[in-house]
């Protein structure tokens, strides 16, 4: 499950809130988008990051992420997902997955070390 709720202040710049849900887990992330790129509010550095941008390149960093690829494909139970951008996320906390974005939709996959936990459906 993934949601926007409130809007907040941060560096001078307004931040969404934006929460994901995957069984037990839950992640909170401020977000803003400014000229086609998303930025993400970095709390222990109290900075604006780049979360991605208009042309990725695989080895980027960005915020807690590596992009590994671009382009890239996904088998999910609900059929195929194409032309996607994978991110390996490493999280403070020890945690870690790889996270699979499409343009126009946004986060499509999450698959973390037990498989694939989130997917998008195709209408």
């Amino acid at each position: 499950m993934e949601s926007f709720t409130d809007s907040t202040e941060l560096g001078g710049k307004k931040y969404y809130l934006y929460f994901q849900k995957f069984k037990n887990n839950l992640m909170e992330m401020k977000i803003r988008i400014s000229n086609d790129t998303v930025y993400h509010w970095n709390d222990v550095k109290k900075k604006h990051q780049v979360f991605f941008g208009v042309n990725p390149k695989v080895g980027q960093t960005i915020g807690n992420g590596t992009i590994k690829k671009v382009g890239a494909k996904l088998k999910t139970p609900k059929g195929k997902l194409k032309d996607l951008l994978v991110i390996e996320m490493n999280y403070s906390n020890g945690m870690s997955d790889i996270r699979y974005y499409q343009k126009g939709l946004g986060l499509v996959a999450v698959k973390n070390n037990k498989g694939l936990i989130s997917y998008h459906i195709p209408d």
